[in-house]
């Protein structure tokens, strides 16, 4: 028997946004678009559900609505990847996946890597390192794309999204920065009115979902 609940944790990739070519939103969104998160549960993780936004469903704060025009489209990728400079996606630079090589990880890049070759024809390397030497390099924020996984605290958007999104969050691994999303976080946690709070919240996690 298999027991399904929702459980504090979302898994997705850190783009290091200062570091080429992932300083390029456009080639960002081609590499989402270009991701098949259904067969990715369904086939890989073997439990869990698809998200298309960081606070994953089931938690307050989940957004059905947030993230569709992100969703599997290899169509909308090939043009994004065009729109993002890389009309031949062999001109894109070198890119690394790097992840600790523990458990699934391997397979979980595997499947990553596949996913660009066969939708948008752009070629990564696969890096697997030491989980001491992984958690190092991403602590340091030199990787340049890495899989990883994050444990809320608590079922709250204040557990999902400034800790990893705010400029200053202690968790930010990825060198995201967004003044607008600074401000409506910090107006958010300063909010006791709960339906403004959650608003304010869902306002901050939008502009996350967009870069």
């Amino acid at each position: 028997q298999t027991v399904r609940i929702s459980e504090l944790t979302t898994f997705g990739v850190r783009y290091n946004v200062k570091e080429k070519p992932f300083d390029n939103v456009k080639l960002r969104q081609a590499f989402q678009t270009a991701f098949d998160g259904k067969t990715f549960v369904d086939k890989v993780l073997s439990i869990g559900k698809p998200a298309l936004s960081w606070i994953p469903p089931g938690m307050p704060g989940y957004n059905a609505e947030l993230g569709k025009e992100w969703a599997f489209n290899p169509t909308k990728a090939k043009q994004l990847l065009t729109d993002a400079g890389f009309a031949d996606p062999k001109t894109v630079p070198p890119i690394k996946l790097q992840f600790a090589d523990q458990g699934n990880n391997k397979l979980f890049a595997q499947f990553i890597q596949a996913q660009l070759k066969d939708n948008i024809a752009v070629a990564i390397d696969l890096d697997p390192m030491e989980p001491k030497s992984f958690s190092t390099l991403v602590n340091a924020k030199k990787h340049q794309w890495a899989w990883f996984g994050w444990g809320a605290d608590y079922p709250d958007p204040d557990n999902w999204l400034p800790e990893l999104w705010g400029t200053k969050g202690g968790n930010n691994k990825t060198n995201y920065s967004s003044a607008q999303f600074d401000e409506i976080a910090a107006k958010a946690a300063a909010e006791l009115d709960e339906a403004k709070r959650l608003k304010l919240w869902d306002d901050a996690q939008k502009i996350v979902i967009a870069d």
